[in-house]
Order: C-alpha cells, then structure tokens, then sequence
C-alpha cells in the first residue's frame, strides 16, 4: 500500500482537499462574476486610472507591447511621449487595451470555475 496511514486520516485529508477546492471555485466564481459586471464605463474609468497611475518606463513598454500610441493623445504631455516613442499612426492605447481585455473578459471567466469543477 503506498499510503500507510489508516482510513480516517486519509478521509480527513480528503475533506481538506475537498474544501480548499470548493473555496477556490467561489472565488473564481466571484472574481469571474466582478468580470462580467463591469460596463463599459466603468472599464475605461478604470483603464484611465491605472494608465495615470504607471509609471513612464511602464507606460513605455505598454505602448512599445501593444503597438500603440498614448492613452487618448489628447494632451500634450500624451502627444510628447507618443511622438517620444514614435508613435504616430499608431492607435490610442485605449482602444488597443479595451478591445484585449473585452476579448480576455470573454473566455477568462468561464475558464477558471470551468477547470475548477474539473478537479471534482
């Protein structure tokens, strides 16, 4: 027997088991619920924050990532780091960023409690 401990340790590592599983499938399923929530507003609220947020070098590797150009290159500052990366004729990182997170948003939420329940 490769175990050799008797049968109730056994089931109470399995219960274990068994419940830290099933409090990893509620929070896949809440953070996969909060997902599906967010407007569209409220994603570009949220977008906007993080980008005023990051840093130079971190917005650098974004646009330099995504091929794009700014946020919405509408003030200065924005056109001067934009034409800083050579940028111009790129897309506006908003729409770049919104459009791969609304195409992550569509399969991410259902993958996580999808595998979750696998492992049951």
């Amino acid at each position: 027997m490769l175990w050799s401990t008797d049968d109730y340790t056994l089931d109470f590592v399995i219960a274990q088991y068994m419940i830290i599983m099933f409090l990893l499938f509620l929070v896949q399923f809440a953070v996969a619920c909060a997902c599906l929530a967010l407007s569209d507003s409220q994603q570009h609220s949220l977008y906007r924050s993080g980008w005023e947020a990051a840093s130079y070098t971190l917005r650098q590797h974004t646009q330099n990532w995504f091929g794009c150009c700014g946020y919405n290159v509408s003030t200065q500052d924005e056109i001067m780091s934009t034409s800083d990366a050579g940028g111009f004729g790129h897309p506006s990182c908003a729409h770049v960023i919104f459009t791969f997170h609304y195409n992550l948003c569509l399969c991410v939420p259902w993958s996580g409690p999808y595998f979750c329940i696998l492992n049951y």
